[in-house]
């Protein structure tokens, strides 16, 4: 992970056909569904059955890329999603977005290998006015942006 990109890897038990049919899915304008990431995006390259490459056209994170190839492995799936071009302000704010991050994978592996949608990344709580990191005694508030709902809170 860096301050422009983040990407993961992971494994899933289903075969590259059973996740690419997961994936493969549109509104009725030819727009991506985007599960786990709670959005839509437009396409900008596409390998069937194996690769997805979209930019994301709703909120949060509006007009970042997502990348999801999909790979042969052994009995299953290996699946690297990415996601960079973030706004600049997303740099302020990257330990916060760290922790949806993992949520969307979760989600997003869940989705492909069950079918099921998991609902672990929630869309507002990004939205608070401040800063945040993991600490050892969980998340702590390292900045509070004036006129938010944070700064309202104290």
């Amino acid at each position: 992970m860096t301050a422009d990109q983040f990407e993961t890897t992971f494994s899933i038990s289903v075969s590259p056909d059973v996740a690419w049919k997961r994936l493969d899915q549109r509104d009725e304008d030819g727009r991506w569904l985007l599960p786990a990431f709670e959005g839509l995006g437009d396409e900008l390259a596409v390998e069937p059955g194996s690769k997805l490459h979209v930019r994301k056209v709703t909120e949060p994170c509006a007009g970042s890329e997502i990348v999801i190839v999909i790979e042969h492995e052994g009995s299953g799936t290996k699946v690297t999603v990415s996601q960079s071009g973030f706004p600049a302000w997303f740099a302020s704010a990257t330990d916060a977005f760290a922790i949806g991050w993992r949520h969307i994978v979760a989600d997003l592996a869940l989705y492909l290998d069950r079918g099921v949608k998991g609902g672990r990344h929630a869309r507002s709580w990004a939205l608070l006015g401040c800063s945040l990191r993991e600490s050892l005694l969980g998340l702590e508030v390292v900045d509070v942006m004036p006129g938010t709902l944070a700064a309202a809170i104290g």
